[in-house]
């Protein structure tokens, strides 16, 4: 399928200051980018549409470009070991995969305060409540942390 074959309709949308100005939409993305979030080829499906206006030169549309763009801005804006990940989550190019864990932060971060004192380190503190909970030390990390920022 070339850039060509997909239908690009102008829209003239109103800025903040009520000027208008045209707009490229994608119907080929629009149609698809309701969906995006559960399904991976429909997410690559974005971005070969977005491949070929740029293969031909033409200006990507601009709600592609936007998706795109606030991607990668996310991403940017991540430690660079994670930046990967996260372009990856924001594109919905990889299934997020993990298993719903059956205890709230707040529960998991009351019991780490319980028994922290007992233990010499946080890092055992974790171990211990994972073993406890039937979780590992890794995701009660993250919901202690998740608690923290409750607060």
């Amino acid at each position: 399928m070339s850039a060509t074959d997909y239908k690009v309709q102008a829209y003239k949308l109103t800025d903040d200051q009520g000027r208008k100005h045209p707009k490229l939409m994608c119907t080929e993305y629009q149609s698809i980018q309701t969906s995006v979030a559960g399904d991976v080829e429909k997410a690559w499906d974005c971005l070969a549409i977005a491949a070929k206006y740029m293969k031909r030169g033409l200006p990507v549309p601009l709600d592609l470009a936007e998706h795109l763009a606030e991607a990668i801005e996310m991403a940017m804006h991540k430690p660079v070991n994670n930046r990967l990940t996260v372009l990856s989550k924001e594109l919905h190019l990889a299934a997020d995969n993990r298993r719903k864990v059956p205890y709230h932060p707040l529960e998991v971060f009351e019991f780490v305060e319980a028994i922290k004192d007992e233990h010499p380190s946080l890092k055992k503190a974790f171990e211990s409540t994972g073993k406890t909970f039937g979780i590992g030390r890794s995701t009660v990390e993250r919901l202690y942390k998740e608690a923290v920022n409750y607060f």
